[in-house]
């Protein structure tokens, strides 16, 4: 039986190949380009102007001016832009709220004792009520289930304390979440850090106190508010104190001063 004879001819095979090579190479050189012009603006931003201008980030901080949002950009990336002036505590629905959710039921039982038709929908109406909510566990909150694979079974040993809602300090996240799901309980973080007897905590909000004395070691940190403060304890202590919210977008002075990593 006579061999199929290839329609097409060797060369055309290699012109393919080169084609195909030729446009790996020129994605590949692409990718490279971009995450190194993110790189080179990362490391040309040695300091911000203290002009305030301030802009609205996509995690509800208020940056000093735009220059600081795109500083606190190289070290997350999902940072954007969300307005123009000051984040306001009580603003309208912005982009840091889901806007339209998948209509799919996949209840999850909130930390607040409501059922949510799944996690996007707890997510949105926490946003727009501006009120802390965490899912529970997953299902209706009705239902008295036994331990299941959604309790943990074991947790690291790492002493890393969040306050509950119900007004008990939990080694960590996980032993919370481990404690509670067994107890058929719902419990969310208050916040992190041991619980103060003498703080009101509520389901819906936390009433944590402000450090009180930092120790006097000079690391200093850029503060979102284009402030250089001595330490991160100190920034903190001041955001508290100014009931403001404040990250850190650079370790170092805001000048660029003080070299990164200090």
């Amino acid at each position: 039986m006579p061999l199929l004879k290839n329609p097409y001819p060797k060369h055309q095979y290699k012109m393919r190949a080169s084609v195909i090579v030729a446009a790996c190479v020129a994605f590949l050189a692409a990718a490279s380009s971009v995450e190194n012009d993110t790189a080179d603006l990362c490391a040309n931003i040695r300091g911000c102007t203290r002009v305030y201008m301030p802009v609205c980030g996509s995690d509800g901080v208020t940056y000093g001016n735009d220059c600081l949002l795109k500083l606190a950009q190289c070290s997350e990336t999902t940072l954007e832009l969300v307005s123009e002036g000051e984040c306001s505590e009580k603003r309208e629905l912005s982009e840091a709220c889901p806007n339209t959710c998948i209509e799919i039921y996949q209840p999850v039982c909130g930390t607040d004792g409501i059922t949510y038709d799944n996690e996007c929908v707890l997510r949105q109406e926490s946003c727009r009520a501006h009120t802390v909510v965490g899912i529970a566990f997953e299902g209706e909150c009705s239902e008295k289930r036994e331990l299941t694979e959604a309790c943990p079974d074991a947790c690291i040993e790492i002493y890393q304390p969040v306050c509950g809602t119900d007004g008990n300090t939990y080694s960590n996240e996980c032993v919370l979440r481990q404690e509670t799901c067994r107890a058929h309980t719902v419990v969310g973080i208050a916040f992190e850090g041991e619980c103060d007897v003498r703080a009101n905590v509520h389901v819906r909000q936390a009433d944590p106190e402000c450090p009180q004395a930092c120790l006097e070691i000079f690391q200093p940190v850029c503060g979102s508010d284009g402030v250089t403060y001595e330490n991160e304890c100190s920034m903190k202590r001041d955001a508290c104190a100014k009931h403001i919210k404040l990250t850190v977008v650079r370790q170092g002075d805001c000048d660029g001063k003080w070299p990164l990593g200090l």
